[in-house]
């Protein structure tokens, strides 16, 4: 997560159901305009703090979490070191919420995150200059000194999230600034980025001997609640080593002349020419960074080298779990070869307004862009997903995510953020924390099941993307580029079957040779006439010229989108809604088909915003909606979660469906159950 998006303040996104449709509602704006709502009406209740949830979902978790070993990659699976498959769907701990908090709120949202379903929890932002305190000591001159007292403050998150089964993921490098202090040779040009070292850390051999210092500092630490070094502890299952960080895309243009860094220039010309005299390619396209061609090769070498030579460093402290170099997060698919080089390839990717309704055929979705990243027998994930505010089908991303996640295969999902700002201070909802926004979490624990669970199939087809070297380098591919990408990637499964460049000699060709072939990159794999795109399992269906997205299995099913006013028919589920756009699921919590459970999480989620003083908690649109849902069982008890209302029953009718209205409760979960007088 980069700085950039740091300062969107939330205004709008989506929640559930409470007591009656209060008057305002009228008044709210259209769905088709998102931004509109800047402060929820009144009578919109608040349903969920910061430091409770009503359900618990932590049975899922392993406890303490490495005690199935160190996770490792077989293939483009992960699995631990006794055979047990690993399957991740996480949340980023980030900033200032790190160092914030006590020992009780730690334990609390340990709990917490547990009991929503979480079992990875990705440590970021730790290092970073907005920070404070952060990692670095604050009166020391250099970035070399660590702040023991911040240390510990990660420590007791470590032991407090293992102890309840959820994994460790942790970032070296995110967003360090570099100090006077630390005595590096082109200070100057540092100076003016406020010290920031990314793109100038691939060429400059002292300020990677600064990266590989704290990597060694830090996983050499010994945590002083578990007293295990980090680089031993088997539940911290993933190290990257520089966070958001390429010369591919992002910042190989440092170098140009118009840049004005002279010092790291040299630096770049220098290894420009020992590539040149190696491979033959003109100096002149090597120096063109910002173009296809073969300046793109050389930055992926360059990259790699510099991966490689980290990930030997992090090695000699005795780690033995996953490295990643740094993230997909934009770019040509070129950008994805010095990923090779680690263990797993991470991707990042932030849904824009509109994700319902967009066409594959003309753009793709956020989820489309980073599945194309996913490389043939290589473990995949997506560190960073979100929709920042205020768009309003905000509540349909964490099953999207979970759905695209279990069609393509994927390995590992986490949500950027769960809490980034100070504990236990007044906060305007922040698209970074997400702790107590409704939107975003109502549904992330049906997600989490249906996810971690297996309920959504993996895609019956694979595609591979054969990309010679000369269209991998010297053209721009990616999904905006392609449209046999994006009109594929919500139908089958798609990998990137990566050539040998010959002028690399750390690459490798990674096919998968059962997959069938992409030949025409500007293939139309939808049609001319389409209105939906869906799974080729026909589990999940986005319809596209509708706004609606559903997912429908025998464990799971939901419906979500611009659904007010029609009645959307799923297997075992239908639904009439009244509210203009929500989502509304129902997921087997006891592994049995929705026909046959004895229970079941019911899901609703509308609009949600912060009231009248702009701060958090938000608010959230009631649901009103006149439900179906078919069951062996006479009668079912539907009970709202943390709400004082009470249950109701239903009884089946002949035809084998129950009947009834989602309960008016401030609350977005139901847990339905055999009747006392069901058999």
């Amino acid at each position: 997560m980069t700085l950039r998006r740091l300062g969107v303040v939330i205004l709008v996104s989506a929640a559930v159901a409470c007591r009656e449709t209060p008057p305002e509602a009228a008044s709210i704006p259209a769905v088709a305009d998102p931004t509109a709502i800047a402060i929820a009406p009144s009578a919109w209740p608040t349903t969920m703090t910061w430091d409770r949830i009503p359900i618990d979902l932590s049975h899922l978790n392993h406890r303490p979490a490495g005690i199935h070993g160190r996770l490792r990659a077989d293939g483009e699976e992960l699995v631990f070191a006794d055979g047990t498959p690993a399957r991740m769907w996480g949340a980023n701990l980030t900033g200032n919420a790190l160092f914030s908090a006590d020992d009780a709120t730690i334990s609390a949202q340990a709990d917490r995150l547990a009991a929503l379903g979480f079992n990875l929890v990705r440590i970021h932002h730790h290092d970073s200059g907005w920070v404070s305190p952060n990692v670095f000591a604050r009166d020391a001159a250099d970035t070399d000194t660590l702040d023991p007292v911040a240390l510990e403050r990660i420590d007791s998150w470590i032991a407090a999230l293992t102890a309840r089964g959820i994994y460790i993921w942790l970032d070296l490098h995110v967003g360090r600034e570099l100090r006077p202090g630390d005595q590096l040779e082109g200070w100057d040009e540092l100076a003016r980025q406020r010290g920031e070292l990314k793109g100038f850390n691939y060429v400059d051999r002292a300020i990677e001997g600064k990266m590989d210092g704290f990597a060694r500092a830090w996983l050499e630490h010994e945590n002083v609640h578990t007293q295990r070094r980090l680089a031993d502890d088997p539940a911290i299952v993933a190290v990257v080593v520089t966070n958001e960080n390429d010369l591919c895309w992002h910042f190989g243009s440092a170098f140009a002349p118009d840049k004005d860094n002279p010092y790291f220039t040299a630096k770049f010309e220098g290894l420009a020419r020992v590539f040149a005299e190696r491979t033959g390619l003109s100096i002149d396209q090597l120096r063109q960074t910002w173009a296809p061609g073969p300046a793109k090769v050389l930055l992926a070498d360059i990259e790699a080298g510099f991966f490689r030579r980290s990930f030997a460093h992090i090695r000699a402290t005795g780690y033995a779990g996953l490295l990643v170099g740094t993230n997909y997060w934009g770019g040509g698919l070129n950008c994805v070869a010095s990923l090779t080089t680690g263990d797993l390839i991470d991707a990042h990717g932030y849904a824009d307004v509109g994700l319902l309704r967009a066409d594959p055929r003309v753009s793709p979705t956020f989820l489309a862009a980073v599945a194309a990243a996913q490389v043939a027998g290589m473990p995949f994930s997506l560190s960073e997903w979100n929709m920042p505010a205020p768009a309003t089908e905000r509540f349909a991303v964490a099953p999207m995510v979970a759905a695209m996640a279990s069609l393509q295969g994927w390995d590992a999902a986490l949500l950027y953020a769960y809490m980034q700002e100070r504990w236990g201070e007044a906060r305007a909802p922040s698209p970074w924390s997400s702790l107590d926004d409704p939107a975003i979490l109502a549904l992330a624990p049906a997600a989490a099941v249906a996810y971690r669970e297996g309920h959504i199939a993996r895609a019956r087809t694979t595609y591979r993307i054969d990309l010679t070297p000369e269209a991998l380098f010297h053209h721009h591919v990616d999904a905006s580029s392609a449209l046999a990408l994006r009109t594929l990637a919500e139908q089958s499964r798609i990998v990137l079957a990566l050539p040998d460049a010959p002028e690399l000699d750390w690459d490798r060709v990674r096919d998968l040779p059962d997959a069938s072939t992409v030949g025409d990159l500007d293939r139309d794999y939808l049609g001319p006439d389409a209105r939906s795109v869906r799974s080729d399992t026909a589990e999940i269906e986005r319809r596209f010229a509708e706004g609606i997205f559903v997912i429908d299995t025998p464990r799971s099913q939901l419906a979500a989108g611009e659904i007010g006013g029609k009645e959307v028919g799923l297997g075992d589920f239908v639904l009439v809604v009244g509210t203009s756009a929500a989502a509304i699921g129902v997921t087997s919590l006891d592994g049995q088909p929705l026909t046959s459970s004895r229970r079941i999480l019911l899901s609703a989620v509308a609009r949600s915003a912060p009231g009248a003083s702009r701060q958090a908690p938000m608010r959230a649109e009631p649901v009103r909606a006149e439900l179906r849902l078919r069951s062996q069982h006479g009668v079912l008890r539907i009970t709202p979660q943390g709400a004082d209302t009470d249950a109701i029953e239903t009884r089946r009718a002949n035809d084998g469906w129950h009947r009834f209205s989602l309960p008016q409760a401030a609350t977005h979960w139901f847990v339905i159950e055999p009747g006392v007088a069901s058999p």
